[in-house]
């Protein structure tokens, strides 16, 4: 046990059928989905073991090897870091900064950059640059990044770049390599000078893991750090870019946000436990994934629509827009995620004293009353609002509920997948023209 086991999301899915809306009776609708997703639970191929059992596998490599291991390593140079950076770029798929951005919104302060260093505890900024060639974005980012020569930078205006390729994309070398020239430019075309400040995750048989490694960012195998070379991690978690997310792609910059990424593995952790062990009925994964295709098998609903009750999970049904493919004309699944707790103190209304002969009746009324009250409003005419839906009840937002909601989501994707012909999405861009030729920054 590496923390302390927190409470479970649970899933109310009562109301995925509804004799009104899907024809399907229940519960035997939800009975027969129910076996259909358990029948397609066996035999798991050892990719998809691989998949299950990696958060646990990660937690058990870092207590027995610490400082060599892949949790060691993320989390040494995330501390460096720290010490020495204020901004932080990190490259990736538009997939992966989608996940990041939902790691930063829903664990991190509401407006983090916003901060002054001090106020983010000497955590850095984090700004995130996908794989679009937005020649504009990068132009502006740019601007921020080359205010101060290197040479005059310090920990308040140093900055530092994370390449994150999870599908072998040459859009994000392009992209890379404009950074990398600028950063060079800043050390007066010193190479040296920035190795210390760049760091690599890519899959150990990608064509750009050997391209980084020619140019000087060599794996540590013991796990020390460095002033001579950069820092190359691998991603380990079987080949489906998907799950990058629990892995070093994800797990380095959660990291350098101050994120506990001990507990988010341990959320995940936990939740694939509850997969493997929890009998079918309880079985929160398998409901969820039944749910959404039992809806599909009746009338065609498989569209998953996210509502969340906090601006910390916007993010969230963007990013599993990725995990199943599916057409957007599909009618739609309603999927509410409610926080049964908020992070911080619920605010108060102050009474204001006006000369005025009514009072409004929700005037002196505190939003979490107002929302509570809006939930249940919505809760009783969801029927003739949103048709079928499922309710995720999470016990609040922090790293171990996002562990367990992340790693949820990903095994119902798999389960779903064998469950329907749709094949699941694969969040990798095709090949486009490289922008920059030279073959080193």
């Amino acid at each position: 046990m590496y923390w302390k086991k927190a409470p479970l999301i649970s899933l109310d899915w009562s109301s995925a059928w509804d004799d009104s809306h899907d024809g399907r009776c229940d519960p035997m609708g939800r009975r027969h989905s129910l076996r259909s997703a358990q029948h397609c639970c066996s035999p798991w191929t050892k990719n998809d073991d691989r998949l299950i059992e990696h958060p646990r596998w990660t937690l058990t490599e870092y207590t027995r090897h610490r400082s060599v291991s892949l949790l060691g390593r993320v989390l040494q140079l995330a501390a460096i870091w720290r010490e020495d950076v204020d901004r932080v770029v990190v490259v990736g798929s538009h997939h992966d900064c989608v996940g990041w951005r939902l790691l930063m919104e829903s664990c991190c302060h509401p407006y983090h950059n916003e901060l002054s260093r001090a106020e983010r505890g000497g955590k850095p900024r984090l700004y995130f640059v996908d794989d679009s060639l937005d020649n504009d974005a990068v132009a502006g980012l740019l601007d921020i990044l080359e205010e101060h020569p290197r040479r005059t930078l310090g920990p308040d205006n140093r900055w530092s770049l994370v390449v994150v390729d999870t599908c072998n994309s040459p859009a994000i070398v392009a992209t890379a390599k404009v950074l990398l020239a600028a950063m060079r430019q800043q050390c007066g075309g010193d190479i040296s000078g920035i190795l210390p400040w760049v760091a690599t995750v890519t899959r150990a048989s990608s064509p750009q893991h050997d391209f980084w490694q020619r140019i000087g960012y060599h794996d540590h195998v013991d796990g020390s750090a460095s002033s001579d070379y950069g820092t190359s991690l691998t991603i380990s978690a079987g080949e489906d870019p998907r799950f990058a997310i629990l892995d070093a792609a994800g797990l380095l910059p959660a990291a350098l946000l101050g994120i506990d990424i001990v507990r988010l593995l341990q959320g995940a952790s936990d939740m694939s436990e509850h997969f493997c062990t929890t009998p079918l009925e309880d079985n929160i994964v398998l409901q969820y994934a039944a749910g959404g295709y039992g809806a599909k098998e009746s009338s065609q609903r498989r569209r998953r629509v996210f509502q969340p009750r906090t601006k910390s999970l916007k993010s969230l049904g963007q990013w599993c827009e990725s995990l199943i493919d599916c057409p957007s004309h599909a009618s739609p699944i309603v999927v509410q995620l409610i926080a049964r707790q908020w992070r911080r103190d619920a605010l108060a209304v102050v009474p204001w004293h006006v000369s005025c002969q009514t009072t409004h009746p929700v005037s002196t009324r505190s939003p979490a009353d107002l929302l509570s009250e809006a939930i249940g409003d919505n809760e009783r005419s969801r029927c003739e609002l949103t048709g079928p839906t499922l309710r995720l009840l999470l016990p609040t937002v922090d790293e171990s509920t996002i562990g367990q909601l992340l790693q949820m989501l990903l095994l119902a994707s798999l389960v779903e997948a064998r469950m329907s012909p749709v094949e699941p999405s694969v969040p990798c861009v095709p090949d486009v023209p490289t922008l920059i030729t030279n073959d080193s920054p």
